[in-house]
């Protein structure tokens, strides 16, 4: 997700500022927050979490993240993981591929490389922790 353009080529549902969503939100293609959501995000796309998205749910995404803002919860990525210098990662993070600007808080386990992002496998990782 390094072009502008491509990723709004990529986004086909926005979390808009001033927005809250609850509960389990499955999105075929790119997500972009800049609102609230709380609960669990799938996503077979990109996911973008502007400087105003307030995340609390864990994510599961097929292709890359970028958070700018803040997130408390697991994360898994089956591409790369982008946090941007003003990105809050409370939650482990499971990816293909991890960068982190300076500045960024990241609080939680972080598991890099093909096989961490083993859907099965990370599920169940994220289940156990969820129930100790």
């Amino acid at each position: 997700m390094k072009s502008n353009n491509r990723e709004r080529a990529s986004v086909e549902t926005v979390i808009g500022e001033g927005s809250t969503l609850e509960g389990t939100i499955v999105v075929a293609h790119g997500i972009r927050i800049d609102g609230s959501l709380s609960g669990r995000l799938e996503v077979g796309g990109n996911v973008r979490i502007g400087r105003t998205g307030q995340v609390v749910a864990d994510i599961v995404c097929e292709k890359d993240v970028v958070v700018a803002g803040r997130v408390e919860g697991n994360l898994k990525c089956e591409g790369e993981i982008r946090l941007e210098s003003s990105a809050i990662l409370v939650g482990d993070v499971y990816a293909n591929a991890m960068v982190m600007e300076e500045g960024a808080v990241l609080t939680g386990l972080i598991g890099v490389g093909e096989d961490n992002t083993k859907a099965s496998e990370v599920e169940d990782g994220m289940r156990r922790a969820a129930n100790a």
